[in-house]
């Protein structure tokens, strides 16, 4: 007689009006359902103010007040179940549902009510069970006293005080229970093979993936996850290094993070040409460090891109611009997107916007580089005085770019729109105002490019001198400060107190491009006579920026020559501007108006005949134009 049999007769003998047995499997079903039905009721009384908590917190949005009370909902869920099950069953043998389908938890060795201790165990032991999917559950239908985990780790038996005698399972039971088990192995050995294969696609090498493990000494979070995302040619993913030297050129990371890249491909001597190029950027801040990384591209490749780069970065530094662009040719069929990039920087530099826009299809679709070639594209085309579509590109890529970029991308495009028809009302305009958080006051008075912008704006608004005086008041930068007076100044028309006022200003902001270049156009403004606009102009021309800035003065020096009908030296001016920028189709055509004004009528047919008539034609051109004609 088995040692289950002699408790069950102790049973017997302690009730004997009753018989004992193993409690059947429908009685322990029924009973685990009275029981969740009593729970459900009860822990919904418990966890009542907590669940309104949790929807308060969800409406306001407050994420730490949610993520409280809902840890607090979990946590008394689980002591209601535990301190249900412990107290019923040590003081009644047995919960609400036992009790009602007449079965019982005793221990095996004393046929009496498991102890408080034991009980407490128990409750714990179910409750755990359960967080496997309730798998451990299935051992009643397996195991021959139908003992699950948490009755063979306490020594107890579920037993039946009626008439109602349960079975050890059967054979389909075990079976079931067996396919059961074999199913959820089979998932857990799919979901590890599928991580396996996903883990051995992301880490290419043994090294990516140990710098993953380590990512805080060998690799840098920004670069990880854009690998996640980096538009791949094969299975083989893009090296990370390649990815850092793309998002540096891009300003996304800085010299911190590329430094790890680099430390991390010396560290496991892959790719140590490109490590070098790492370097030499990382280390810009120090000239003497920088340039000797710079050498040594060269000397483990001279055949490598990486070492044509370093010659570009020699050139750009010596302003050779041409020479640059030489070289760039010959890395036109690169594929590395950081080539690209310094490649789209310099095109964008040396007004080569058809080459830009070429190179940005060369890299799009790129989802982690889409905001810096959205808003590079709007720029070229721009620029190429495609300017329908430069709007069209710049309301597409607004909002994918980062938001602590959209100012100065809003501000640009607002600027450029002022600059060519004083469209205040434009989308880009409106983008800045909302990334400024102005509205119609300028409050971000720190940053001078942005005021300078609204000053802008507001100058082909109504009621200007109302909003510059308002302006006026909240500016804290002197030179901004200065700047407000003299244009008071000129509205006025105290033309020489405003020309004092920008002479001496322009010697504290001539290092600042676009404030140099309001100063310059205030300046330009107050001008009747041609000697004044001469000294101006031999400022430009010594200059040779080739800049926004620089491009648009030239533009406003060209159209004030023609307002003094000096149209031989406008004309000058408009060759220049044309040598640099081509695609200026209208600015083409008033030069062509004044070399016929200038009596360069040869000259004037010939840069004609270059120009193809569009709706851009001016009245003046073409009646020039027909005179033109009329004497071949």
């Amino acid at each position: 007689m088995s040692v289950l049999d002699n408790q069950f007769e102790k049973i017997q003998s302690s009730q004997p009006e009753k018989t004992a047995g193993l409690a059947s499997l429908p009685d322990r079903a029924a009973a685990f359902l009275v029981d969740c039905g009593f729970l459900v009721l009860f822990i919904s009384l418990v966890t009542a103010p907590f669940k309104r908590n949790l929807d308060y917190a969800d409406l306001n949005e407050d994420v730490k007040a949610y993520l409280v009370n809902y840890c607090w909902i979990i946590l008394l869920t689980f002591c209601s179940i535990i301190i249900y099950q412990t107290l019923m069953i040590w003081l009644r043998g047995g919960t609400i549902g036992k009790l009602i389908f007449k079965i019982r938890v005793v221990n095996m060795w004393t046929a009496q009510n498991p102890k408080l201790t034991e009980a407490l165990l128990r409750s714990v032991s179910w409750v755990f069970s359960v967080i496997p999917l309730g798998l451990p559950f299935l051992e009643i239908m397996s195991n021959p006293q139908r003992r699950s985990l948490h009755d063979r780790i306490n020594d107890t038996v579920v037993v039946s005080i009626s008439n109602r005698q349960g079975m050890a399972p059967s054979r389909e039971e075990r079976a079931l229970v067996h396919s059961v088990y074999s199913f959820f192995l089979a998932l857990v050995f799919i979901a590890c093979a599928v991580e396996i294969k996903s883990l051995v696609t992301e880490f290419s090498t043994f090294n990516d993936f140990f710098g993953y493990l380590s990512e805080s000494d060998f690799a840098c979070e920004e670069v990880t996850e854009a690998q996640k995302n980096w538009p791949q040619a094969s299975d083989v993913k893009e090296q990370r290094l390649n990815i850092a030297l793309a998002l540096y050129a891009t300003d996304a990371i800085d010299e911190a993070c590329l430094d790890v890249e680099a430390r991390r491909t010396f560290y496991f001597k892959e790719n140590l040409v490109s490590a070098y190029l790492a370097k030499a950027f990382s280390t810009a801040d120090d000239s003497t460090l920088s340039d000797g990384y710079l050498h040594k591209v060269c000397e483990v490749d001279s055949q490598s891109e990486e070492c044509e780069l370093t010659k570009i970065i020699v050139l750009w530094t010596e302003k050779k611009w041409d020479d640059a662009a030489e070289v760039f040719r010959k890395l036109e069929k690169s594929e590395k997107a950081y080539v690209k990039i310094w490649a789209i920087k310099h095109q964008e530099k040396n007004k080569d916007y058809s080459k830009e826009l070429a190179t940005i299809e060369g890299l799009w679709p790129n989802s982690v580089l889409k905001g810096y070639l959205g808003s590079h594209a709007t720029v070229a085309l721009w620029g190429a005085h495609r300017k329908d579509e430069a709007r069209q590109a710049f309301l597409g890529v607004y909002d994918e770019i980062p938001s602590d970029q959209q100012e100065s991308f809003s501000r640009w495009m607002c600027d450029s729109e002022l600059e060519d028809a004083c469209g205040y009302k434009t989308a880009s305009c409106s983008a800045f105002y909302d990334a400024m958080g102005s509205g119609d006051v300028a409050e971000d008075t720190e940053d001078a490019a942005s005021v300078l912008t609204y000053i802008k704006s507001i100058q082909c608004q109504p009621d200007y001198s109302k909003a510059l005086a308002q302006l006026k008041l909240k500016i804290e930068d002197p030179n901004l400060y200065l700047y407000i007076q003299g244009l008071q100044a000129k509205e006025y028309k105290k033309k020489y107190e405003a020309n004092q006022i920008f002479e001496n200003l322009l010697k504290e902001v001539d290092a600042d491009p676009q404030f140099a270049y309001e100063v310059r156009r205030q300046s330009l403004e107050l001008i009747s006579r041609s000697d004044e606009l001469e000294e101006i102009t031999k400022q430009w021309r010594s200059e040779q920026t080739r800049s926004w800035y620089w491009l648009r003065l030239g533009q406003r020096i060209f159209k004030k020559y023609i307002d003094l009908n000096q149209h031989m030296e406008a004309a000058k001016v408009g060759k220049e501007l044309l040598e640099i920028d081509p695609y200026d189709s209208v600015l083409r055509r008033d030069v062509v108006v004044a070399l016929f004004k200038g009596g360069k009528v040869d000259e004037a047919k010939g840069l004609a005949d270059e120009i193809r008539r569009s709706i851009a034609s001016t009245d003046e051109f073409d009646n020039i134009l027909m005179q033109m004609k009329r004497t071949q």
